[in-house]
């Protein structure tokens, strides 16, 4: 191609309009083919590689620069008939793949639409629906996986209604909880090489456990979680999970064992970190903890995760002034950190430094345009209110005290956000048992491709 078109380029032509036409469509095809060699093209960028590429060879046949052979089948009978028999079956070959496109195509179309459909609306049971469409059209691992997280979105609703009777309830609970279980292990079936699908499974294994329904669901997603770890022994976020899962059983031992291999496998774990504040407060290791940081602050004065930690376990002890010092000194080191400014800003906010409080908010804002609380956040510190004055149901428990940071680290583990089934007043508290990205979302959630 880099031949033809440096060859073609330069060859004299009277006509200005075709050397104007084997020019522009040359550079056109150059460029975007230079794209799809460098980078990760989309459908779009490699349909104009295409389209342009056809133009340029177009045009030079249209001036007699590329030669034309023809073949014909009349001339022998034999000829003709196989010639005629390749044609047919080169159109049906063509049909049944357009056919399966055209499928697969409707298919991702559908899956984007659940995607639209439940991040910006939470409409679940639309998104429900079109998975389910997308499911009938396709054999998708993404789609199985997603379609159990939303039937555990759907029984975390169920849950929280009002309006139906104590049978009611278990009735839809179980089929809720059932096609959850079976679209994750249909995933399994699909690419049991995905590490994600065997997390999803562990996933709707692990949002029932604190229920203690049975001892076998907790069996279930230990052995879920433990077969992605097979397929992905180095993902820091299996380890927490896992951490998660053994802190629901109290096994404190086990639960150690895991936040550490976490760390290992990522040092800079702060979803970890956070985690194993949360653990040492609970078992009443505040001040043994606080300690051991501050030994390996002055090991590595220049480590911001060491100071976040610290600066964490003080708030969490209600030192807000120690707590000041050491999230300054992680903001200091990491402009960028934004969980670090968060409860610096919630810091100043204790010890009356509202306007200190506000400008660490507008900084996370900047970082963080499209995060709803930090936005009400602001808005109350600006009216000289409780930072979490009216919070909604997602930020209505003190951050400290919440199963996961405000803002995710991508370690690569699930598609979508994580859901929890609470339990009944009186029950134990339900907690979430995985690590999400961010998509964002995304996992942002996976874009369909």
């Amino acid at each position: 191609f880099l031949y033809t078109g440096y060859t073609m380029v330069l060859k004299p032509r009277t006509d200005r309009f075709a050397y104007y036409l084997v020019l522009s469509s040359f550079l056109g095809a150059l460029y975007f083919w230079t794209f799809a060699v460098l980078y990760i093209p989309s459908p779009v960028l490699l349909a104009f590689a295409f389209l342009f590429t056809g133009v340029f060879v177009g045009a030079l046949v249209h001036e007699g620069s590329i030669g034309l052979k023809t073949i014909e089948f009349n001339r022998s009978p034999r000829l003709s008939f196989v010639g005629s028999l390749v044609l047919l079956l080169v159109m049906l070959i063509s049909t049944v793949g357009t056919f399966a496109f055209a499928r697969r195509f409707v298919a991702l179309a559908q899956y984007q639409r659940a995607l639209i459909a439940f991040n910006s609306t939470g409409d679940v049971e639309a998104a429900h629906t079109s998975i389910d469409r997308a499911i009938q059209l396709a054999r998708n691992d993404q789609f199985y996986r997603t379609q159990s997280q939303l039937a555990i979105e759907r029984l975390n609703r169920l849950v929280q209604r009002g309006d139906l009777s104590a049978d009611q309830i278990r009735l839809q609970f179980q089929e809720l909880f059932g096609s959850a279980v079976a679209h994750a292990e249909r995933a399994t079936e699909i690419n049991p090489a995905n590490y994600q699908n065997w997390a999803a499974l562990g996933r709707v294994y692990a949002a029932v456990v604190p229920l203690n329904i049975d001892e076998q669901v907790y069996t279930n997603a230990r052995t879920a979680y433990e077969q992605a770890l097979t397929v992905n022994p180095t993902n820091p976020a299996l380890y927490l999970v896992l951490a998660r899962l053994e802190a629901l059983r109290g096994n404190a031992s086990s639960t150690r064992e895991y936040i550490t291999e976490a760390l290992e496998q990522k040092s800079n774990y702060t979803e970890a970190i956070f985690f194993l504040s949360q653990l040492e407060i609970a078992e009443g290791n505040t001040e043994a903890a606080i300690a051991s940081v501050e030994s390996a602050s002055l090991i590595s004065p220049n480590d911001p995760l060491i100071f976040f930690q610290l600066g964490l376990l003080q708030y969490n002890n209600e030192d807000y002034e120690n707590a000041l010092t050491a999230l300054e000194r992680a903001v200091g080191l990491n402009l960028q950190y934004s969980n670090a400014r968060y409860f610096l800003g919630l810091a100043y906010f204790n010890v009356e430094r509202t306007e200190d409080a506000i400008a660490q908010f507008e900084v996370i804002e900047q970082l963080n345009p499209d995060n709803t609380e930090v936005k009400s956040i602001l808005a109350n510190l600006r009216n000289g209110d409780n930072p979490f004055q009216n919070a909604s149901a997602a930020s209505s428990a003190p951050p400290e005290e919440r199963e996961r940071l405000p803002f995710d680290e991508e370690v690569g583990l699930s598609d979508t956000q994580d859901v929890v089934v609470p339990v009944r007043e009186g029950e134990p508290e339900a907690s979430t048992a995985s690590e999400v990205e961010e998509h964002t979302a995304s996992d942002t959630p996976e874009s369909a491709q």
